[in-house]
Parts: C-alpha cells; sequence; structure tokens
C-alpha cells in the first residue's frame, strides 16, 4: 500500500501526517521550543516506511514581492528572473516566481508574483535532520501556495481575501490568523499573524481592523479598482464566526462565511479528525492530487533529491529491460512451440509417405530386365534391314 510522509511546520510545532488509501492521520505534533522534540522527529523519520516525504510550511516569515519585467523569452527571461530574485533572496533556495498577466499597454511588459523566506533559521533544524539523515523527499511546499487550489470549489470572485482562523498551539489565548489575497487564483502576498481569543467584540474589532488594514494597502497599491469592494472568503472556527457575525463588517468588504468541515467535504476530506485545520486540508490536498513541482529547493536536500531521481530512472530502466527479456522469452517460447510443431507435422507426413513407399515397393514385381532386352532387338533388327549404303549406287 502506497503510504506518504507530510511534516508541516509552523513558526512553533511540526505536525506529522500520513496519508494512505486516501485517508490522511495525524501522527503527532512536536513542539519546537523543547530541545528533546528534534530527537523524537529523527528517530522517528528513522523508522517511517512512507514511499515518499514532502514538507510543508505555514510560516510566518516568507515575504511577497511584485515585479515588473520586460516580456523575453528562453535563456534570456531565466537570466533576468534570476537576478531580480537575488536582490531579495541572496541564496534563491527559498524562492517561488509566478506569472501573473502581462500588460496590454506600453511595452507589454510582465507582471511576476516572486514569493520566498530570506530568514531560514527556523526552517534550517528539520532541513539538516532530512538531509543527515539521507531521507528522500519529493518537494518543499507552502502552504499559502495552495489558497486557490483551498477554496476552488466555492464559487468566489476574481480578487479575494482568504481568511483562516484557528487555535495558535503556542499561545492558549490567541487565535493564529492568516490573510491569502489571489487574483485569478495566483497568491499575491499572505501575512500570518495571531488575534487575542475573547470571542467577543473585542476580537471581532481587531479582526475588522486587520481586514481594513488590508484592504488600504491593496488600494493603495492600485491592485483593487479604486474604492472598490473586497470579497472577503472567511473560514473560521463556529465560535469565531458567531462573533464576527454579530459585528459590523469592515468598510469596503462583503463577508462570505464557510467551514473548515464545508470545505472538507467539497474536496471529499476523509480523516480521522473532527475539525480539519488549514495544514490538514492542504496536506490532503498535495498528498492525493500527487507529484508536483516543488517551491523551493534546499541545497542540502538537492543531492538527495538528484539521487532519488537518478534512483528513479534506474527502477525504470530496470523495468523495461525486465519487460524486454519477459517479451523475448515469450517470443522464443513461441518459436519453439511452432517448431515443436512443425516437426510433428512433418514426422506424421514421413510415416505416412513412407507407408505409400513401402506399399508401393510390396506391389512392385520386377521381370529380370527381358522386355527391356527384347525391345533392343526388335529395334536393332529394324534398323540393318532399312539401310542401305551410299556407295552402292
Amino acid at each position: 500500500m502506497k503510504t506518504e510522509t507530510l511534516l508541516s511546520l509552523s513558526d512553533s510545532h511540526l505536525t506529522v501526517y500520513r496519508y494512505a488509501s486516501s485517508i490522511i492521520t495525524k501522527v503527532d505534533t512536536y513542539d519546537l521550543n523543547e530541545p528533546e522534540s528534534m530527537g523524537r522527529v529523527t528517530q522517528w523519520l528513522k523508522a517511517d516506511e512512507s514511499n515518499s516525504t514532502a514538507v510543508l510550511l505555514d510560516v510566518s516569515c516568507e515575504d511577497y514581492f511584485e515585479e515588473q519585467l520586460p516580456h523575453v523569452r528562453g535563456r534570456d527571461r531565466s537570466l533576468l528572473l534570476n537576478r531580480k530574485i537575488a536582490k531579495f533572496f541572496p541564496s534563491q533556495s527559498y524562492s517561488h516566481a509566478e506569472l501573473s498577466t502581462r500588460l496590454g499597454t506600453g511595452r507589454r511588459d510582465d507582471i511576476y508574483f516572486i514569493s520566498g523566506i530570506a530568514d531560514t533559521a527556523a526552517i534550517n533544524p528539520l532541513i539538516d535532520i532530512l538531509a543527515d539523515n539521507n531521507i528522500a523527499i519529493r518537494g518543499v511546499y507552502t502552504l499559502p501556495q495552495f489558497t486557490a487550489e483551498l477554496i476552488k470549489p466555492i464559487e468566489h470572485s476574481a480578487k479575494l481575501l482568504l481568511i483562516t482562523c484557528e487555535e495558535d498551539n503556542s499561545a492558549a489565548d490567541r487565535y493564529s490568523f492568516r490573510q491569502s489575497f489571489i487574483i485569478n487564483e495566483k497568491l499575491y502576498f499572505s501575512r500570518l499573524t495571531s488575534v487575542a481569543n475573547g470571542l467577543g467584540a473585542d476580537m471581532a474589532d481587531d479582526v475588522r481592523k486587520e481586514i481594513e488594514r488590508t484592504w488600504q494597502y491593496l488600494n493603495n497599491r492600485r491592485v483593487l479598482d479604486q474604492d472598490s469592494r473586497m470579497q472577503v472568503f472567511m473560514v473560521l472556527p463556529a465560535p469565531v464566526a458567531d462573533s464576527l457575525r454579530e459585528e459590523p463588517e469592515a468598510s469596503h468588504c462583503d463577508y462570505i462565511y464557510a467551514s473548515a468541515k464545508e470545505l472538507a467535504e467539497r474536496h471529499h476530506f476523509l480523516s480521522d479528525v473532527n475539525e480539519p485545520s488549514r495544514s490538514a486540508l492542504v496536506a490532503f490536498i498535495l498528498a492525493k492530487n500527487g507529484g508536483r513541482k516543488s517551491h523551493y529547493q534546499p541545497q542540502r536536500l538537492g543531492f538527495i533529491q538528484k539521487h532519488q531521481r537518478a534512483k528513479q530512472l534506474l527502477n525504470i530502466a530496470s523495468a523495461l529491460v525486465l519487460t524486454l527479456a519477459v517479451v523475448f522469452s515469450v517470443m522464443t517460447i513461441m518459436s519453439a512451440l511452432d517448431i515443436k510443431s512443425a516437426n510433428e507435422v512433418s514426422a506424421v507426413q514421413a510415416r505416412v509417405l513412407g507407408a505409400e513407399l513401402e506399399t508401393q515397393r510390396e506391389s512392385f514385381k520386377y521381370d529380370g530386365g527381358h522386355g527391356i532386352s527384347r525391345h533392343k532387338n526388335i529395334q536393332a533388327k529394324c534398323t540393318t534391314r532399312t539401310y542401305i549404303p551410299t556407295d552402292w549406287q
């Protein structure tokens, strides 16, 4: 049975999920503030027998940029884009660029959305464990990049602010509050903060202020049409959603409420947890939809991934060689059977011809050659009687 391990890393915790038979289960959660946690993670990974492993990042240290670049193709585009990315993220190991659109006027430049992590101190311990133990992974992914895919089953506008909120594992009295803005199914930016767990007017006021601040930021950058209303998609726990419904909405915004359970049903989410978290939902989507290109490429894992790809190619080559060997063996066996069948037919024909020859031999009576000699004597006499030499005339 094919299984996959998904390591969901936040600022303070590492949650391990296992996906098998279209069901995702939560294995364990490790507190990164405890010194012995990484040792326990190492022991668990060594004992893990999953077919593949993926890393999913849900951290607050990601940065986002919008860049306008000349429209070029091929190698020139790669060089131009890499130079721009290097200005924001020098290592380029934790960077991701996606083409958003092409302008319709002027030089018709390309608009790119660039995201990445400049400070990887919170991520390096996990990457070091994977590299030191030679654990092959299929990719390092960032949770916000799955925003559009997460809300795809529910109808929404082209420009949308998604808000997810869940209990903060690092602080019992606060909620983890993530805002992600998408344009035409492309992630423009995402920001992870926290709000107080008041479940009253104070919390609703904090949330409203965060949304209004985001609208003001987008409006100033002219991402939204001037003074237009912004659609806000809220995926909240039931108590938080009830608290916000009792208070006024943020100005210039239209709220759409949906529960995590509703999203889970739309994605046919199967799990052992009653209230799926955003990391569990995205981990399920990542595992269910199969292989996709990694968002980030840590250098330490590069050699392991190359080794993994080489191993896969060797496995494919071995399978092809084995298949060809089986085909040739089958063809050889069929040829041998055809030859055997032809030999049997030839043997039967030989026996039939032998029997006929034996029958003819037994019925043939030899008269000693008298008939032939007599015929020759008669012919000789006839020739003597009719011959007249020419010199007698």
